[in-house]
């Protein structure tokens, strides 16, 4: 196969998986979202939408990406997440308890590039899923992908640009590194195509203003390079 035919065929095939997932929501009563901590808050707010149209529970729980004592207290953090602290502003639950008693009601599970594997092992994974329908909008073959019903490939961390809340309360902005004459789809798109209404960069960063109101005079491309430290009244801004 020629290398734009199989890129041609990976899209025609990312198309027909988008319609079996879009079926697989339809037929779901109850749906649980899982989001990594590594997602950008454009990402996560997309996600949030998606999650608001088809009435599904959207959970960041991802305690497998804390090591503990591994870090220095300088530059070395025992949380390898890229972004948890954007699930904390935009409210979204990141605790076990209620991550697992959403999905044992749930008939289907929609995971965006959350690694359960950092914390479950196989036989836990097994247990978990027992009896549910799994998809996994992934950028990396992991052992959690590998026990989906479904799987969308989807762009890694170099290739999509976005914004963060680092360790030091710090939203950061960072472009994309790689560049391809064939973009692959990253998460924002494949919430958009599974019905999300966050679809534009526009409407993302509106979004983000309702949550964060220090962005209200800035707009994507006039963040400070230094980033924004956002105030501890940020936090006041953190949905119910």
């Amino acid at each position: 196969m020629h290398f734009v035919d199989g890129y041609r065929g990976l899209m025609n095939i990312i198309k027909e998986l988008i319609e079996e997932l879009n079926k697989e929501i339809e037929k779901a009563e109850k749906t649980v979202i899982l989001i990594s901590p590594d997602s950008t808050l454009e990402q996560m707010i997309s996600v949030t939408s998606l999650a608001d149209q088809i009435g599904a529970t959207v959970s960041g729980f991802s305690d497998g990406y804390v090591k503990n004592g591994d870090g220095d207290d300088y530059l070395i953090q025992d949380d390898k997440a890229a972004n948890r602290a954007g699930l904390e502003i935009l409210g979204i639950d990141t605790s076990q308890e209620t991550f697992e008693a959403a999905l044992a009601e749930a008939r289907l599970l929609i995971n965006f590039n959350n690694d359960l594997s950092l914390f479950y092992d196989e036989p836990g994974l097994k247990t978990l899923f027992k009896d549910k329908r799994v998809i996994c909008v992934a950028s990396h073959n992991t052992a959690f992908t590998q026990m989906a019903n479904l799987a969308l490939p989807v762009a890694s961390y170099s290739e999509y640009g976005g914004s963060i809340i680092n360790c030091d309360n710090i939203l950061q902005t960072f472009t994309k590194a790689v560049t391809k004459n064939d973009h692959p789809l990253e998460i924002s798109q494949i919430a958009s195509l599974l019905g999300g209404r966050v679809e534009s960069m526009e409407e993302q960063f509106d979004a983000l203003k309702n949550v964060i109101p220090l962005l209200g005079d800035f707009t994507p491309d006039n963040i400070p390079a230094t980033g924004l430290k956002l105030t501890d009244s940020e936090a006041d801004n953190v949905p119910a």
